[in-house]
């Protein structure tokens, strides 16, 4: 769009903009040489242009960015694909400046005297005592009631190993450290600041 406006011929302006009587040999050969170093910098411009306007035409919607990953590295084949994963997101509770109680139940074991009000978990629920019992398993005895769902939390490696989506890239192109980098650089001109991903050779 607008290609017109980028094709300068700095040839016929020099022509058009010199008057005639400065015309002269010695002057036409000066203007021509500041000419190259302008046909230089229009060759390195034009270039840049044409690779911002490729890359305006992608996005990080999956098959745009499956389309542009091949385009770069495999466009013969085109086995770059982009497949979903299962993400962990990370629980949050409070602050720590918030100081907010925090509660911790011990597991229920059958050897154990419990008392009116004690909360012990079994299985992913936890169950208040409302009789004092010992081996009364708490799921299907009266001297238990229902109190509250257990919330699990991940540990730190699950949350950090978990990704939004994979990159799965054909082995037949060479897999290196290299392309892996220069992969990620591409990946991230488009990818939300909140997703992450990896790399996985097929």
């Amino acid at each position: 769009m607008f290609d017109y406006l980028y094709n300068v011929a700095f040839k016929k302006v020099i022509g058009w903009l010199l008057p005639t009587f400065l015309r002269t040999e010695s002057l036409n050969g000066l203007l021509t040489v500041f000419k190259e170093g302008l046909e230089v910098l229009k060759t390195n411009f034009t270039a840049y242009r044409l690779s911002v306007n490729y890359s305006l035409q992608f996005s990080g919607q999956k098959k745009y960015l499956e389309h542009y990953l091949n385009d770069k590295f495999d466009p013969i084949q085109r086995g770059i694909f982009i497949s979903n994963s299962f993400f962990i997101p990370p629980k949050y509770f409070y602050n720590k400046a918030e100081q907010r109680i925090r509660f911790r139940y011990n597991r229920w074991k059958n050897n154990i005297v419990y008392i009116v009000g004690d909360i012990v978990v079994f299985g992913i629920k936890c169950y208040k005592a409302v009789q004092i019992n010992t081996a009364k398993q708490p799921d299907i005895s009266v001297e238990w009631i229902f109190h509250r769902e257990v919330n699990f939390l991940n540990n730190r490696a699950s949350v950090a190993q978990s990704v939004h989506f994979y990159v799965n890239v054909p082995n037949y192109i060479g897999v290196t450290n290299l392309l892996i980098l220069n992969m990620k650089q591409e990946i991230d001109k488009y990818n939300l600041v909140t997703k992450n991903y990896q790399i996985i050779p097929y």
